[in-house]
C-alpha cells in the first residue's frame, strides 16, 4: 500500500516514472521487471498522479508472461500523454457519474428469470442449462454498451485520456519544456505478447467461463453504469 496521497507533486517519485516508462519503451527492460519496478514506485509514492499513472499503465502490458513492449498505435499515444503529465506539475483529476440505461432492465429481467429456475428446480448441473441462453444475452447487452461507447464523442474523449479537451492538453504542452512525443515505432505494429492459436484459446476459454457464469455477470451488469471524466489541473511548486 502507499502512502496517503495528496494532490501534490512528488517530483522525485514522478522522474523515477518517467524513466521507468522510457526504459520499458525503449526494450531496455520487460514487462516483469516494469511491472516490479512499479509496484516499489507505487507502494513509497504519496503523490496521487503517480498512483493513477501506474494504474493506467497496468492496462499497456501483461503481468503474466513476460515480453517486450507491445502497443498499438493509439495505446503508444496514451503513454505519451501520460507522460506528458508527468514531466508537468499538472494533477490529474477524475469525476465520475453512475447513468440508468434499459440495459440495466434487460440484465435484471435475466437475473430474476434464473432465480426463477432456482427456485421451480433447486440447485444443481442443470442450471448450467438455464445460464447458457442468459450468457448469450449477457454479452449481447455488453456489446451494446461497447457500440454506444465507439460513438464519435466518446472516442473523441478517449483519445485525450486524461485530459478534458484539446486546448487543455496543448496548454500544459507548452507550460513543460524538454518533452517531446515519441513517433510510434513500426517494429511494434502488429506484435503479440501471444501467439494468434494461444489468444483464440485465451478467447474460447472466455467464452465458456462467461455463459456458465452468466448469472453473476448479469449480476453487474443490472448495476447503474458507471462513466469517468478526467481533466488535468496545473499544480505550483
Amino acid at each position: 500500500m502507499s502512502g496517503h496521497l495528496t494532490n501534490s507533486v512528488n517530483r522525485t517519485d514522478r522522474d523515477a516514472l518517467v524513466q521507468l516508462i522510457q526504459r520499458y519503451l525503449a526494450e531496455e527492460i520487460t514487462a516483469f521487471e516494469f511491472d516490479e519496478r512499479l509496484s516499489d514506485i507505487r507502494r513509497r509514492t504519496t503523490d496521487a498522479t503517480v498512483d493513477w499513472s501506474v494504474d493506467c499503465l497496468w492496462g499497456f502490458y501483461d503481468d503474466c508472461e513476460d515480453h517486450k513492449v507491445v502497443a498499438t498505435k493509439q495505446e503508444w499515444d496514451s503513454i505519451q500523454r501520460l507522460l506528458l503529465v508527468l514531466h508537468s506539475n499538472g494533477t490529474v483529476k477524475s469525476s465520475t457519474r453512475r447513468e440508468w440505461t434499459p440495459r440495466q432492465f434487460v440484465a435484471a429481467f435475466g437475473l430474476i428469470a434464473f432465480f426463477c429456475v432456482v427456485w421451480q428446480t433447486g440447485f444443481g448441473n442443470h442450471l448450467i442449462l438455464a445460464a447458457l441462453p442468459l450468457g448469450i444475452v449477457s454479452m449481447l447487452l455488453n456489446r451494446w454498451q461497447e457500440r454506444r461507447e465507439i460513438s464519435a464523442s466518446t472516442e473523441k474523449q478517449a483519445r485525450l485520456v486524461p485530459f478534458s479537451s484539446v486546448s487543455e492538453m496543448l496548454g500544459l504542452r507548452r507550460s513543460v519544456r524538454g518533452f517531446w512525443k515519441a513517433k510510434y515505432p513500426v517494429r511494434l505494429s502488429g506484435r503479440l505478447i501471444r501467439g494468434r492459436s494461444a489468444q483464440a484459446l485465451l478467447r474460447a476459454q472466455a467464452f465458456i467461463m462467461w455463459l456458465v457464469f452468466s448469472p453473476i455477470v448479469l449480476l453487474f451488469q443490472s448495476l447503474p453504469e458507471r462513466h469517468s471524466e478526467w481533466s488535468v489541473t496545473t499544480t505550483q511548486t
